[in-house]
């Protein structure tokens, strides 16, 4: 098993002090983030996801790559990551609803 770990320059800090030791280095796909991080070994990049319908609007990438690149915007980048996570979960839970009322009209 190999250990994978997202850049950062505190992760960069402790590889050059020899206090952390990993197999892979995860990054995004920035070109200046992939510089630095092959520096200091194997580097997997993350591709950007283009998810979305045809009927529907298609996910404002640039934006949340814009929020990333600032170090000082931790609390917006989580709020919008909780707020991701709370629409698919309760998408989740609206398709079981629906699915367990489906299950006891047929029978």
């Amino acid at each position: 098993m190999e250990l994978s770990v997202n850049y950062s320059e505190e992760l960069s800090e402790l590889i050059r002090a020899g206090e952390v030791r990993v197999d892979r280095i995860k990054c995004a796909d920035w070109p200046d983030m992939i510089a630095a991080a092959t520096q200091l070994g194997r580097v997997y990049v993350h591709f950007p996801l283009h998810a979305g319908t045809d009927g529907g609007e298609r996910p404002d990438f640039q934006r949340v790559d814009a929020m990333a690149r600032q170090p000082g915007n931790t609390n917006r980048i989580q709020t919008a990551m909780i707020l991701g996570l709370a629409f698919i979960e309760s998408l989740v839970l609206f398709v079981f609803v629906i699915a367990v009322i489906l299950l006891f009209v047929k029978s």
